[in-house]
């Protein structure tokens, strides 16, 4: 045992030696020699945590999110783009450099993925020539290192870099930093398309060497959530064909989804929220990740008697314009008639979403529902409606009441896709998918309203607007000339 805390320790002063990843300065340390070892370092450090960082204000450029104004007549308070306090209250409104506000802090998302990444490197590189006899250990924990850092830089492409497109690259991508020690240069950009190289070589990397008979424990890398990543990749890379192979080889062996008449305890679908902070068992999950504390407010804990983001009135309203009559919808209404549902619930006197967060945690997970909308958006971009009407009629089947269903005759192929794609945006919400999906989507014009008593302002996104993409932390770029800025344009917030 105490070797191994002097390997973390180390390990952790080799990745915290400076706040910048690009800085690292090697101490000396402990080397690993045991598989176990690589494996606890991993589990230990490998895996996002999403305590800190501007991945908890992702939502907050999406059209999944509203400014709710509660009126106040206190002649005390000044116009409101003066005296709002409000965290994430200029990512909401696309400002250039949302980080400058010393409201919305310091982003450290940035730093701890690279972190993750670091250590990930170490245990691929590691565990390439380890002299361990348990050979089925040593290439499954290598898989889950290829799987997380797959992981790690879809979520960095996701914050700060541009969307994929076949056949068109683009030199707004993130830095590739895969060697395990610290290397004396700048690090640049690489291109969107060299970093989705990389994310698609790990995962297929983790796909060969991850153990697919092993016992799936919910907080460790397994092969189910291995599989869902992949589909989740080949998605965005528009590689339909491998979507539908990967994602039918997952549900030959899990497909299982809660029931439509499962029930509300006390105000929480216990399929849900309550399992995904461990509580229960919800069929269709198969990893969780991450805890925040309770400062995550900007859409998930609003506060009583102030103005709060929630969630949007255009995102309730699509649950509603897809049912038929006598259908009801449990991830946003249910049969008992009080506030709370599958996916909602009200915090503070605020429509909130508590799928994933309770008591103050919020976790999010890899889960079934996504490979089923992943399918059915790859058959539906195939032109093969009947497939892709069977698996959005499976997931609807599990969560609306008295469900009728539809039938191909019911598509063509662009209201399919589009129907789809809505479907996505109904069952994914606040698992922060909208954004990516906006991006990869053609990045569509978007406008934020807000308002006080002085009157309504609002502030939009053109088509195709670098609004989308996160800045790099300011940090980063102050000490590393090499990194580039998204050209974010001034934004304006004009009144209405």
């Amino acid at each position: 045992m105490n070797r191994l805390i002097l390997i973390f320790c180390a390990v952790t002063i080799f990745l915290s030696s400076c706040t910048k990843f690009l800085e690292e300065t090697s101490p000396s340390i402990v080397i690993p020699t045991k598989v176990t070892h690589y494996s606890e370092l991993l589990y230990g450090q490998g895996y996002p945590t999403q305590t800190t960082g501007y991945n908890r204000f992702s939502e907050l450029i999406t059209d999944d999110v509203q400014w709710n104004h509660l009126p106040n007549p206190n002649p005390l308070y000044g116009p409101m783009r003066e005296y709002t306090r409000k965290e994430g209250w200029n990512v909401f409104l696309f400002q250039d450099d949302p980080e400058l506000d010393n409201n919305n802090g310091t982003d450290y998302f940035w730093g701890e993925t690279y972190k993750a990444i670091a250590v990930c490197n170490v245990v691929i590189d590691g565990l390439t020539n380890v002299d361990d006899t348990d050979e089925r250990l040593r290439k499954h924990t290598k898989g889950q290192a290829h799987a997380l850092r797959a992981m790690h830089y879809l979520s960095l492409m996701n914050m700060y870099g541009m969307p994929y497109v076949p056949g068109t690259d683009s030199e707004w991508g993130v830095p590739i930093k895969t060697s395990p020690v610290a290397e004396d240069r700048l690090y640049k950009r690489n291109t969107v398309h060299e970093v989705y190289a990389l994310i698609k070589a790990d995962i297929d990397s983790a796909l060969n060497l991850i153990d697919s008979e092993k016992k799936m424990k919910l907080y460790e890398m397994n092969w189910y959530a291995a599989m869902i990543m992949a589909t989740r990749i080949n998605l965005y890379m528009k590689n339909y064909d491998e979507v539908i192979r990967l994602g039918e080889a997952y549900l030959l062996k899990k497909s299982e989804l809660p029931v439509s008449t499962a029930t509300l305890t006390n105000g929480t679908f216990m399929g849900f929220t309550a399992s995904w902070s461990g509580v229960t068992t919800n069929p269709e999950v198969v990893f969780n990740f991450g805890m925040s504390p309770s400062t995550y407010n900007s859409v998930y804990s609003a506060s009583a008697g102030y103005d709060a983001f929630i969630p949007s009135q255009s995102l309730r309203q699509v649950f509603a314009k897809s049912l038929k009559a006598g259908e009801s919808d449990q991830r946003m209404t249910n049969t008992t008639g009080n506030t709370a549902s599958w996916f909602f619930a009200v915090a503070s006197s605020q429509y909130a979403p508590r799928k994933i967060y309770l008591n103050n945690v919020m976790k999010n997970t890899l889960r079934t529902g996504e490979v089923l909308l992943n399918l059915a958006e790859a058959y539906a971009e195939k032109g093969n409606i009947a497939k892709a009407v069977t698996h959005l009629n499976y997931l609807r089947s599990s969560r609306i009441r008295n469900y009728i269903g539809f039938v191909p005759a019911d598509f063509n192929q662009a209201s399919l896709i589009e129907f789809t794609r809505e479907e996505r945006r109904r069952e994914l919400c606040f698992e922060e998918h909208r954004l990516a999906d906006l991006k990869r989507w053609g990045m569509p014009p978007l406008e934020h309203q807000v308002q006080d008593y002085t009157g309504k302002y609002r502030a939009q996104l053109q088509q195709g607007d670098y609004g989308y993409i996160f800045q790099i932390p300011l940090k980063e770029r102050q000490l590393n000339f090499e990194i580039k800025p998204i050209p974010r344009p001034q934004r304006v917030i004009e009144p209405i």
